[in-house]
């Protein structure tokens, strides 16, 4: 058998916790480096005096299994994005919500060639959650998008193109197309089941639930690590298929990031963001298995940066660290609408900063603590 023969289906369980969803590979076929999987045991030693010395034999019981993988960070190509990506699915089985679009109501829009506005009569584009970098589109008669905003207010969007000017026009609409993923804190939360070959052997993992890291570097495509752990169940002999279907957008390197930490658009080369996640299991002797579930314990996310030293009245980590300086925190993977990742993080606070150095460049070596600011808002995750 070849190691490097391997493939991955993931699918959200909608049945309830452990009940597989049966993924197929047309859908739900995960593109990923080699996959690492492990069956967990507990070893228990049987301590039976005997009337001689010598090794007493143990019994291990199947507990879980963890599989851990990397995937690039790339958007589903939808020009109008509202196709979660195919990662998506491994995002829900982090514990995040999924939403698609936001929509408002029908309303009186106003597009301005000055300042390329869109205005509203009423209601509220804040409350309803556009926000910049947000893809839009229109009903209109002839500004009908797609448009990217650059600045939200409550009765007025700023585009980064060129208006025509129009109306007012009553009972239109704008959208906003996108997909987002946000913390869901609860212990009977999302779960996933995973299909996975290693050439010939065949794992089914339900009840799959897990973490998320990002590393991205200036230039090149990012990539997500993923680790999750299910209910255990031992590999069977099933031929590895060859029809999965992958999509086949290309991902984005590092570049137009936009990165800001507050107010400091900062210039760095690497960006890390560990979600943090803490999987554990929960044991009841009514279950066949021992214990309920895999959940998730709590979440602990954590960033680190590296930019380049500057004039500490621009920039000075010491201080916010000593200071306990809380911030927002934006980064963007992508730039093409389709193909493009946001993540965004209401308020961090910087825990550590060190000197570094980057080709003889002072930089500042930064880790930082994500922390939530009204509930279950740490970390929003949006393609657009």
């Amino acid at each position: 058998m070849f190691k490097n023969k391997a493939l991955i289906l993931a699918k959200k369980e909608t049945g309830g916790y452990g009940v597989d969803p049966t993924p197929t590979t047309a859908v739900n076929a995960i593109l990923c480096d080699l996959p690492v999987v492990e069956p967990v045991f507990k070893r228990m030693e049987r301590l039976n005096v005997k009337a001689f010395l010598g090794n007493r034999p143990a019994i291990s019981l199947g507990e879980a299994v963890k599989i851990s993988f990397n995937t690039e960070v790339r958007g589903s190509g939808d020009s109008t994005p509202n196709t979660p990506p195919e990662i998506g699915v491994l995002f829900v089985g982090c514990g995040m919500l999924e939403t698609v679009t936001v929509v408002s109501a029908s309303v009186e829009l106003t597009c301005a060639t000055a300042g390329d506005t869109i205005t509203r009569a009423n209601g509220s584009f804040i409350t309803e959650g556009f926000e910049v970098g947000d893809t839009i589109t229109t009903n209109l008669s002839v500004n009908t998008g797609p448009f990217t905003v650059t600045q939200v207010e409550t009765l007025v969007l700023h585009v980064s193109q060129n208006l025509t000017d129009e109306g007012p026009t009553a009972s239109k609409v704008v959208t906003a197309q996108k997909v987002k993923y946000t913390p869901q804190d609860d212990m009977d939360g999302p779960s996933i089941t995973i299909y996975f070959w290693q050439d010939g052997h065949k794992y089914i993992i339900v009840g799959a639930r897990g973490n998320w890291s990002l590393e991205a570097t200036a230039g090149e495509f990012a990539k997500i690590k993923w680790d999750f752990t299910g209910l255990y169940a031992g590999p069977a002999d099933v031929t590895i298929p060859t029809d999965a279907v992958f999509n086949a957008t290309i991902p984005p390197a590092l570049k137009s990031a936009t990165f800001m930490l507050g107010s400091f658009a900062g210039v760095i080369e690497n960006f890390k963001l560990d979600y943090g996640n803490e999987i554990v299991k929960r044991p009841s002797a009514n279950a066949s298995t021992g214990f309920l579930a895999q959940f998730i314990k709590d979440r602990k996310v954590v960033a680190q940066i590296d930019p380049e030293a500057d004039v500490l009245s621009a920039f000075d980590p010491i201080a916010l660290v000593t200071g306990g300086t809380e911030q927002t925190m934006a980064i963007s993977v992508g730039t093409t609408v389709g193909n493009r990742m946001v993540l965004s993080c209401p308020k961090v606070v910087m825990d550590t900063a060190k000197y570094a150095d980057r080709e003889n460049i002072l930089t500042w070596d930064g880790s930082l603590l994500v922390c939530p600011s009204a509930g279950e808002d740490d970390v929003a995750v949006k393609f657009n």
